[in-house]
């Protein structure tokens, strides 16, 4: 995935759009149409969208597939999808720690990372968006796998998938167990 997704360009396209590729991964995210996200190792460049209604995965699952590396309004994703083999389930994908200014970067796209500690400055930014910032830069959470109503001015940590759309790096948690409020330890 590294390779696909390692990229130079200003506008983050993969070298390899357009090409046929090998590759493969831990489902880490499944949507209700089932395309799902895949991880492979840590870091950045690590995460990829994968477009496919033809494959019911679950989270944990490791799979190879051959897939067109595409652009989707400046998505990088794999469609066309064919030769998808599951390996093995029960997996865990490796989470990334990341603050909120990288989470909204093109290193990251595709890739699943976790934010600490980043304080909502808007729980409502439409379209049951809320963003926080931790301090290096503000970073939208999108409901688009779990919707949850966060409160003003309240610190936490969220973890999920990292995506592109409407002209913004978003992140989708994918569950209850991927929102937690950020609870600090002070020492007297």
């Amino acid at each position: 995935i590294y390779e696909i997704q390692f990229n130079n360009n200003s506008d983050g396209a993969s070298n390899y759009e357009g090409l046929q590729v090998y590759t493969g991964g831990i489902v880490y995210a499944v949507r209700d149409d089932s395309s799902f996200y895949l991880a492979s190792g840590s870091g950045a460049w690590s995460g990829i969208y994968i477009y496919s209604n033809d494959y019911f995965l679950s989270e944990g699952d490791s799979i190879t597939l051959t897939g067109e590396v595409d652009e989707y309004y400046e998505l990088t994703e794999l469609k066309n999808v064919s030769n998808l083999t599951v390996l093995s389930s029960g997996n865990t994908a490796i989470t990334n720690n990341c603050s909120t200014g990288a989470a909204s970067s093109e290193e990251f796209e595709g890739c699943l990372i976790e934010v600490v500690n980043a304080n909502c400055n808007n729980d409502n930014a439409g379209f049951g968006e809320w963003i926080v910032d931790d301090g290096t830069g503000d970073v939208i959470i999108d409901d688009l796998f779990y919707p949850y109503v966060p409160n003003l001015n309240t610190s936490y940590n969220v973890k999920g998938a990292v995506t592109y759309s409407y002209g913004a790096f978003k992140l989708l948690p994918r569950n209850s167990g991927d929102v937690s409020v950020f609870v600090s330890i002070f020492d007297n």
